[in-house]
C-alpha cells in the first residue's frame, strides 16, 4: 500500500473503533477486489493442480506395483 492508503487505512480503523467492521467495509477500504478475485483463482487453479499431480503420481506407483508384481 502506498502513504495515502496507508493513512486512509489508519483513519477508517481509528474512526470504527466502536463500529462493527463487516467483510465489505474492508473491500470497500481496500477498493481491490480484482486482487481479491485473483488470489481465489489462484487458489483455485493451485487446488485443480495439485490434485491432478497427486492422481497422477497415484497412477504411477500402480503401474509400477504392477510391473514388480509381474
Amino acid at each position: 500500500m502506498d502513504k495515502n492508503n496507508e493513512l486512509h487505512f489508519y483513519h477508517f480503523i481509528k474512526n470504527n473503533k466502536n463500529k462493527r467492521i463487516t467483510f465489505s467495509d474492508l473491500i470497500n477500504n481496500v477498493n481491490d477486489l480484482g486482487m481479491i478475485l485473483f488470489f481465489v483463482l489462484f487458489c483455485d487453479l493451485y487446488h485443480i493442480l495439485l490434485s491432478n499431480s497427486v492422481d497422477y503420481f497415484e497412477q504411477s506407483e500402480s503401474r509400477i506395483n504392477n510391473v514388480i508384481a509381474n
